[in-house]
């Protein structure tokens, strides 16, 4: 039974001793507490996100195949500095230029690690978590190529490369982190291919009069390879030269070029009504042949291109538009010479022989 007493209600007597059996805490007075230098952030004390570090986070991971500019140039700098680790081993005349880059390298790599230790102090903790195994995978990443071009550079030891005979499938890093790892000595040694393959991009578009003289340049290259360098004068000539030579025009809607890389690399146009042009060069044609055909096609595309995909793409838009202009069949001549393009034109597989007199043109047609 409690009573109130003045002085507020005691305690009772076994919380006393209870209390009194508890050991105080030690505390060590002999050391005096950390006092941060001038330099030196206070203990405990998170720095606040930069625009800097928006900015460098976004190049990071710019878009799903291609990096921003901070990050193409840590890859380049990278891939510099270790083709040219000779200069950092002895004295050469681009010895102060690796210096210089592995500095700007270095830097660049602790700009990544600042930005990961302020995002990772963010107070938006939801924001952290679903970018912490991102930019903990870069920092990883970054911190490799650090330590290997301070070690390039005299500056530390090399690390020992624990190689699987078996590796995970976790093991193969992608993005940007996986592109610095595979730059370094031991990774990447179980890449199917050391250097990835390019595959080359092709655009098919309509042609145009600015096209001639690319056009023009191509049927030329092509008809002296075709003659082991014979000059053109002694070729002999076909209808289609009329239109590869800029003469005359393709009809409407019935001309098409293939783009790389590179520029123009190849051509086919085509005309609706042969039969006015073969008048018109004192060529002989086959009546039946311009009535069961009357259209003509020329097709050529350069030796670099190795995919016949695109051609055969081209031309196939090209017999559709013929088509649509009302025509029922068309027909190509080649030279004999030109294997490769008959090469090309027998494995279209809608293109046929035809027979003729002439024992150095070939001819070759399809119905639309």
């Amino acid at each position: 039974m409690s009573t109130d007493q003045p002085g507020g209600s005691r305690r009772p007597a076994l919380l006393e001793q209870e209390s009194s059996d508890e050991e105080p805490m030690q505390m060590d007075v002999s050391e005096s507490p950390y006092c941060p230098g001038p330099g030196e952030n206070p203990l405990y004390t998170a720095e606040p996100l930069t625009l800097d570090d928006l900015k460098l986070l976004s190049d990071l991971f710019y878009l799903p195949y291609e990096y921003g500019g901070i990050a193409r140039s840590m890859l380049e700098e990278l891939h510099w500095l270790k083709i040219h680790r000779q200069a950092a081993a002895e004295q050469t005349d681009k010895t102060e230029e690796w210096r210089s880059k592995a500095r700007q390298f270095d830097s660049r790599c602790e700009d990544v690690v600042q930005m990961f230790n302020r995002l990772s102090n963010a107070p938006n903790r939801s924001i952290l978590y679903d970018l912490y195994n991102y930019i903990c995978d870069i920092k990883s990443g970054v911190g490799l190529a650090r330590a290997y071009v301070k070690m390039l550079g005299g500056q530390g030891q090399p690390s020992a490369l624990v190689m699987s005979e078996d590796p995970e499938p976790w093991g193969f890093r992608g993005g940007l982190s996986g592109e610095i790892q595979r730059m370094l000595p031991g990774h990447g040694n179980r890449d199917l291919f050391k250097h990835p393959p390019t595959t080359p991009v092709y655009f098919m578009r309509a042609y145009c009069d600015k096209d001639k003289t690319q056009v023009q340049k191509i049927w030329e290259e092509m008809l002296r390879g075709g003659k082991e360098q014979s000059p053109l004068m002694l070729q002999l000539p076909l209808i289609s030269d009329c239109l590869s030579s800029g003469q005359i025009s393709p009809s409407p809607e019935c001309a098409f070029v293939l783009e790389d890389e590179l520029g123009t690399c190849g051509y086919a146009l085509a005309l609706t009504d042969a039969k006015a042009v073969a008048a018109g060069i004192k060529r002989d044609v086959n009546e039946s042949l311009l009535k069961d055909f009357p259209s003509l096609v020329v097709v050529q595309v350069l030796p670099r291109v190795t995919d016949p995909t695109p051609a055969k793409r081209m031309v196939g838009q090209l017999l559709s538009s013929i088509s649509s202009n009302g025509s029922r069949g068309a027909f190509c001549e080649l030279r004999r010479s030109d294997r490769r393009m008959l090469e090309f034109y027998s494995k279209f597989g809608s293109f046929k022989h035809i027979q003729m007199d002439s024992q150095d043109i070939v001819v070759m047609a399809t119905s639309l």
